[in-house]
C-alpha cells in the first residue's frame, strides 16, 4: 500500500514537472516572437475564415486514413485552398482516462502521420505558385487527470514550390479538457504553434488558438477555433482567423 502511494505521488510529481517545463518553453517562443514582433512588417493585418472538411476511415484498429479539403477565405472571396490525404499509425495505447469519443487517437501515447497535400495558389498573389507538400508528424500524448489530455506534436513538411524543395518543422503544444452539460458534451482547447523555415527566410512565426469540439452524433463532429498569429518582421504579418471544421469519422468494417 505505500508502495502504490509512493509511485503515485512521484508519478504526480513527475507529470507536473513535465507540463510546466512543456509551458516554460511554450513561454519562450512567444517571448522570442513578441519581441520580434517590434519590427514593421510591410504585410498588413489580415481577418480570415478557414473552413475545412476531414473525412478520416479506419482501415485496421492500428490504421486509418484522413482525407481533407479546406479553403482560406478573405472578404467575399476564396484566395486559396488545400486537398490532402494522409495516413495515420497509432502506437503504445493506454487506459483511456478520457472519453476517446469518435477520435481513436484519444486513446493512445503515440500516433504518426505521413500524408501529401496540393495547395492551390493564393489568386491575390502577383504570380501564383502551387504546392505540394510531404508531410511527417509524430504526436505524444500525456493523461495528466483532470478529464484533461496534453499533446505535443512534432511536424515536418517537405514543400515543392515549382521545383523549389524547402522543408519546416512546426511543433505544437495542445491542452485539451472534456466537458459536460445538460444539453451538450464538448472539448475545449488551447495551443501554442511555431513555424521554422529552414531556407534562411525571414518567415518564423507563432500562433496561438483557443476552440471547442462538439459532438454532433457518434460519427460527426464540429470543431471551432479562434487563431491569431503574431507579427514577425517584413514578411509575416498579423492573421485573425475563424476556423470552421466539421469531421466525418468512418467506422472500422469488422
Amino acid at each position: 500500500m505505500q508502495n502504490h502511494m509512493l509511485f503515485n505521488f512521484k508519478y504526480g510529481n513527475l507529470r507536473i514537472q513535465l507540463i510546466r517545463k512543456l509551458v516554460l518553453v511554450l513561454i519562450s517562443l512567444v517571448c522570442v516572437t513578441i519581441n520580434s514582433s517590434g519590427q514593421t512588417s510591410s504585410v498588413p493585418t489580415s481577418d480570415e475564415v478557414w473552413p475545412e472538411v476531414d473525412v478520416f476511415y479506419k482501415i485496421r484498429s492500428e490504421f486509418r486514413l484522413m482525407a481533407l479539403a479546406s479553403g482560406t477565405r478573405q472578404g467575399s472571396s476564396f484566395t486559396e485552398g488545400d486537398l490532402g490525404i494522409n495516413v495515420d499509425y497509432f502506437a503504445f495505447p493506454v487506459f483511456r482516462k478520457i472519453s476517446p469519443g469518435p477520435d481513436s487517437t484519444r486513446g493512445y501515447f503515440q500516433w504518426f502521420r505521413l500524408g501529401v497535400k496540393y495547395d492551390r495558389p493564393n489568386q491575390s498573389e502577383k504570380n501564383p505558385v502551387s504546392t505540394y507538400t510531404l508531410r511527417t508528424e509524430s504526436n505524444t500524448q500525456f493523461y495528466p487527470g483532470w478529464e484533461s489530455l496534453l499533446r505535443v506534436r512534432n511536424r515536418i513538411d517537405f514543400m515543392d514550390k515549382s521545383g523549389d524543395v524547402s522543408t519546416r518543422y512546426m511543433p505544437r503544444i495542445t491542452w485539451e479538457k472534456d466537458f459536460r452539460t445538460t444539453y451538450l458534451t464538448f472539448t475545449g482547447y488551447v495551443y501554442g504553434e511555431y513555424f521554422v523555415y529552414f531556407d534562411n527566410s525571414p518567415s518564423n512565426r507563432f500562433r496561438a488558438a483557443l476552440g471547442a469540439i462538439i459532438k454532433v452524433s457518434h460519427l460527426i463532429v464540429f470543431e471551432t477555433y479562434y487563431l491569431y498569429q503574431f507579427q514577425h518582421q517584413p514578411k509575416v504579418g498579423a492573421l485573425h482567423v475563424i476556423g470552421l471544421t466539421l469531421k466525418f469519422y468512418l467506422p472500422l468494417k469488422k
